[in-house]
């Protein structure tokens, strides 16, 4: 690590991930009077595939666990005014011929699919609250998958800020009991330099070797994650993805998704080209505080007037946090020692 410049701009995180497994719900839907504006201003009429509101784009079934996905909307004409033929193809041809489990026969069974893309957030303003989740969004969609039956969902070398670790807790009766995992909140940076919020989770086994590294407070460092679902509760319950609920209720539980350590590099060192200028986190610690609070005053105004949710990244409603689990760190901008570095 020779080099002894230090960024002087948050430069967007690497944060690529991976989804392979079997198609279980595919949610999408062609809106066939779509106004699109161009970069110039000027209005056109269109079609789009994207979506259905408050539903996963694409639910794939890793390892017996559901694993939401969101796709990239997509219009059948770009910015400039031309035909978007490829995307937009691609796009027709996973709505019209790929086969998901809830749809599947004999003579047709479902697709594995891999899908890779970025984690970003999924966060929106409810009532006096301001709900937070990471999101995956696909940006290349295949079910040419080599059929080895190996099912994975991973994030590799997220690159990020550390903000601090605390021990995880669960609510049992009156008291609080630690579960032996930790919890990280960890910064991330998308192209605009604009701070992502994540909780990244220590599995106990991993929690020793992780103290050894002996990671502080504003450390960059790299992590590998599994993206993972946890089941809550216990006895029959009702499917939900991580930011809304299924179309179709297969497994009858109630699911959260997370990001869980695999491997974390050693903290960059302070002349490593890619450390982040702590600086430069901080004040995109202070844009994220204020992003937070336009969002919140917006979401109270619009339910003063019967409105709905306040979004900065897509529509969906969003699966809040299981009441006997504590919040994750990562989304407390508001708190005192939210500036710790």
């Amino acid at each position: 690590m020779a080099d002894s410049k230090v960024v002087t701009t948050l430069k967007q995180t690497n944060r690529n991930f991976e989804v392979v497994g079997t198609l279980l719900e595919m949610n999408l839907e062609l809106e066939t009077d779509r106004t699109i504006t161009l970069n110039n201003g000027t209005k056109v009429k269109g079609t789009a595939i994207h979506g259905e509101f408050g539903k996963p784009d694409m639910l794939v079934e890793v390892n017996g666990e559901p694993i939401p996905v969101k796709l990239m909307w997509t219009n059948s004409i770009n910015k400039d005014g031309k035909p978007n033929t490829k995307n937009y193809k691609a796009m027709e041809t996973i709505m019209n011929e790929y086969t998901p489990k809830t749809k599947a026969t004999a003579e047709k069974p479902a697709n594995r699919v891999k899908i890779t893309g970025m984690v970003g957030l999924n966060e929106y303003g409810k009532d006096d609250d301001w709900k937070s989740h990471f999101e995956l969004t696909g940006m290349n969609c295949t079910r040419n998958v080599k059929d080895d039956g190996k099912d994975v969902a991973y994030a590799k070398l997220i690159s990020g800020v550390i903000k601090k670790v605390v021990p995880e807790t669960m609510k049992k009766g009156d008291d609080v009991e630690e579960t032996g995992r930790k919890i990280i909140s960890f910064y991330i940076f998308d192209k605009t330099g604009k701070l992502l919020p994540l909780s990244i989770y220590v599995p106990e086994d991993l929690v020793d070797g992780f103290d050894g590294q002996d990671y502080k407070n504003g450390d960059t460092v790299d992590f590998d994650v599994d993206i993972a679902t946890k089941t809550i509760g216990g006895g029959k319950k009702v499917a939900k993805s991580g930011f809304g609920k299924a179309k179709d209720n297969i497994t009858n539980s109630f699911t959260i998704q997370e990001m869980v350590l695999t491997y974390g590099s050693d903290a960059f060192e302070d002349d490593d080209v890619n450390k982040y200028d702590l600086k430069l986190v901080k004040i995109a610690e202070g844009e994220r505080v204020t992003l937070v609070e336009n969002g919140i005053k917006e979401a109270k105004e619009k339910k003063a007037n019967g409105g709905g949710y306040t979004t900065t990244t897509s529509k969906s409603k969003g699966l809040g946090k299981p009441k006997d689990i504590k919040p994750s760190v990562g989304e407390d901008l508001d708190d005192e020692d939210s500036l710790p570095f």
